[in-house]
C-alpha cells in the first residue's frame, strides 16, 4: 500500500468499526502510520502493524490512542517497527492504564536493558496481559530478570519469548537466580522461549536442575546454548552434539494464549522444527499397557522419542498381570 493510499485507507476508516486491522508489511513509513492512527476506531480488538516504520513518535501516538479511545484493544503487534527504546518506554507509559491489553508483539524493535523497567511495569499493573514477544532483541541477562521478576509477581502471563536476545552476555547472575526461583515457585508461565541466547553452561546446569521440580510449564525451547538440550520429557540435559547452522536457523515463533489452548487440546505436530515442545508439537498424554509375562520381572519401555531410553512400567492396583505407564509422546 505505502503512503500514497494511508491518507485515503484512514478515510474509509472513520465510517467503518472494525474489529480486526492487519496492515502488517505495507510499506508504510512514519507518516502514512500516524495518517492511519489518527484515524483509528475504539471498536478494535486487535491491531498488527507489524514490518512498517511507526518509531518512537509514532509509538506514543499508538500509546496515546490505546489510552484514550481503544479500551477493547487486546492485541497489538509492532514487530520490526524501528520503535528503539524511546518509542517502547513511551508505548509502555501509556499503556499503563490500558485495561484489556492481553498480547504485546515488541519484536525485532531493537530493545536494549534500557526498556526492560517499563515492560516490567506495564506487565504487573495490566490485568489481562498473557503473552509477550520480545524475541530478536538486545536484551541481556540482567533485562531479562526484570522482565521475569514481573511475570513471576503476575499470575496472569503465560507465555514468553525472549528467543535470540543476549541473556548470556549478562554483567550478573539476576537471569539464572530469578528463572530458577521462577521455576521452583511458580505456575503460571505455561510456554518459555530462551533458545540462541548463548546461555553459559555453568547458568544452564543451574537451569535444569530448577527444572526438574517444575511441572506446570508444558513448552519449553532451549536451543544453541551451551552444553544443553531439551529431551522429550521436558527436562534440560546435557549434549555434546552440535547444532546445524541449517537448523538453527529455522523460524519458529510462540503463539498467542488462544494458539497455546489450541495446541493444547489438538494433536497438531510442527513439520518445520523438532524441539521437543510439548505444545508447538502437538505432543500429548498416552497410557501404555503391557501384560506382566513373569511374576515380579521388572518390564522396560524404550521408545524412539526418547532415544530409547528405558522407562520401568509399573503394576497397576488391583491388575497383578497388567503393567502400565503415562507418557508424553
Amino acid at each position: 500500500m505505502g503512503d500514497s493510499y494511508a491518507a485515503a485507507l484512514s478515510y474509509g476508516l472513520k465510517d467503518m468499526e472494525p474489529t480486526v486491522v492487519n496492515l502488517a508489511d505495507n510499506r508504510l513509513t512514519k507518516k502514512g502510520s500516524r495518517t492511519i492512527i489518527n484515524n483509528l476506531k475504539s471498536s478494535i480488538l486487535s491491531l498488527n502493524l507489524s514490518q512498517n516504520v511507526i518509531d518512537e513518535a509514532g509509538a506514543g501516538l499508538l500509546g496515546e490512542f490505546a489510552k484514550l479511545k481503544a479500551n477493547s484493544l487486546r492485541q497489538l503487534d509492532l514487530e520490526n517497527t524501528k520503535l528503539g527504546d524511546v518509542g517502547v518506554i513511551s508505548l509502555c507509559k501509556q499503556l499503563l492504564d490500558h485495561p484489556k491489553l492481553a498480547t504485546l508483539n515488541l519484536a525485532k524493535n531493537g530493545i536494549t536493558d534500557s526498556s526492560c523497567a517499563a515492560i516490567s511495569q506495564l506487565i504487573t499493573e495490566t490485568f489481562y496481559f498473557t503473552t509477550l514477544i520480545l524475541y530478536w532483541n538486545y536484551i541481556t541477562g540482567d533485562g531479562a530478570a526484570k522482565i521475569l521478576n514481573a511475570t513471576a509477581r503476575y499470575g496472569s502471563m503465560k507465555v514468553l519469548d525472549l528467543s535470540w536476545n543476549s541473556i548470556g552476555r549478562a554483567k550478573t547472575k539476576a537471569f539464572t537466580k530469578q528463572l530458577t526461583e521462577t521455576l521452583n515457585t511458580q505456575e503460571n508461565i505455561m510456554h518459555l522461549d530462551l533458545s540462541h541466547n548463548k546461555i553459559k553452561r555453568e547458568d544452564c546446569k543451574e537451569i535444569a536442575e530448577a527444572l526438574e521440580g517444575n511441572h506446570t510449564l508444558w513448552g519449553l525451547h532451549f536451543a544453541d546454548n551451551e552444553g544443553y538440550t531439551l529431551d522429550a520429557k521436558g527436562y534440560l540435559v546435557e549434549d555434546t552434539m552440535d547444532v546445524p547452522l541449517g537448523i538453527q536457523h529455522i523460524e519458529h515463533r510462540l503463539g498467542t494464549l488462544e494458539a497455546l489452548k489450541k495446541s493444547l487440546k489438538q494433536n497438531r505436530r510442527g513439520q518445520r522444527h523438532v524441539g521437543n515442545c510439548w505444545i508447538c508439537e502437538g505432543w500429548s498424554e498416552a497410557a501404555i499397557e503391557f501384560p506382566q509375562i513373569k511374576p515380579n520381572e521388572p518390564v522396560y519401555l524404550n521408545l524412539e522419542c526418547d532415544d530409547y531410553k528405558a522407562d520401568l512400567m509399573y503394576t497397576e492396583p488391583g491388575a497383578h498381570v497388567l503393567l502400565s505407564l503415562i507418557h508424553i509422546c
